[in-house]
């Protein structure tokens, strides 16, 4: 063949493999990266004066993230580990690292997406989003050794059965949020659905849990009783309705909130709570065929590998 032939049957394969690539849908030839949702205006200014921070996320409704006093630390935490779907996760996780304002700096957050969006995706994925913008944020998880408590079954069958399917309804963060409203007194309760009154000094805290997993027990209801996380290791399956009653770990109970919700890291005490006037979480679960003991276990943890002060509205 010669040179001529050859160049001109060359030009004619480019532009045929040119015009196919026009042709072609972009799926065909490279994997398309799913969009994230995000929030269509979002504000994000300092707290205005000394504010209380505070977790909840009640003065938010479906289609309005607001959160008026909240730092970097508790966004990510409530943005990477709160929440599983639209329900919470059954574990919070700790969040280290970062700058030593993340804990400090204290924030009100206003922000909206294109239409309606339920409180659990706009405080989930799209929050990440928004840090990830705005705040230039950074994060990883990785397992870490931990000094954990073990929830196990006794030698004795445990005192619990589970909730029948038509006892629950499925977990409603919007409906949670919006109050009892004129709830039908005989539709199933929401599942799972926690109460925990926590008494007064020196008095036990009693938690009504209503459709919980062991692993949701474990993970959120025990974990504001003692100094460490709880990992369920029961073997149990099902939901279930649990009355516990027990002393608290003994300290404040802003800092056993934090702790429980993967706000700040546990105190390094490997010894059991102290028992105050009522019987302690390890008493208290043995009546009812759980028992707690201490181990180690590799625990999950966010990580902040970058975050920089907010960019401008």
């Amino acid at each position: 063949m010669n040179n001529k032939r050859r160049i001109h049957l060359y030009g004619w394969t480019v532009a045929l493999l040119s015009l196919v690539e026009l042709l072609a849908p972009t799926g065909a030839w490279s994997q398309s990266v799913p969009v994230r949702p995000k929030f269509e205006v979002a504000s994000i200014k300092p707290s205005p004066g000394p504010c209380v921070e505070t977790p909840a996320l009640n003065r938010s409704v479906p289609g309005r993230l607001f959160l008026p006093c909240i730092s970097l630390l508790r966004l990510v935490g409530m943005a990477y580990s709160q929440f599983d779907g639209l329900k919470y996760s059954s574990r919070g996780l700790r969040v280290l690292g970062g700058p030593d304002w993340v804990e400090t700096a204290h924030y009100e957050i206003v922000a909206k997406p294109e239409g309606t969006a339920h409180i659990a995706e706009m405080a989930g994925p799209m929050l990440q989003v928004l840090l990830e913008e705005r705040f230039r944020l950074r994060v990883h998880k990785e397992p870490r050794d931990t000094a954990v408590y073990e929830l196990t079954v006794m030698d004795t069958r445990p005192k619990l059965s589970p909730l029948p399917s038509k006892a629950c309804a499925p977990f409603d963060l919007d409906a949670l949020v919006a109050g009892p409203g004129e709830a039908n007194p005989d539709a199933p309760r929401q599942c799972p659905s926690f109460r925990t009154d926590t008494g007064g000094p020196g008095e036990p805290m009693v938690a009504d849990c209503y459709g919980v997993t062991m692993a949701e027990f474990a993970g959120r209801t025990l974990r504001s009783f003692v100094d460490r996380p709880v990992i369920d290791r029961t073997g149990l399956n099902g939901r279930f309705e649990i009355h516990l009653e027990a002393m608290a770990n003994p300290e404040p109970l802003s800092m056993a909130f934090m702790t429980a919700n993967g706000i700040i890291a546990p105190p390094s005490s490997q010894s059991p709570p102290e028992v105050g006037a009522g019987p302690s979480v390890f008493e208290a679960l043995k009546k009812i065929g759980l028992k707690l003991a201490p181990t180690r276990a590799p625990i999950d943890v966010i990580v902040i590998d970058y975050a920089d002060r907010p960019s401008a509205n």
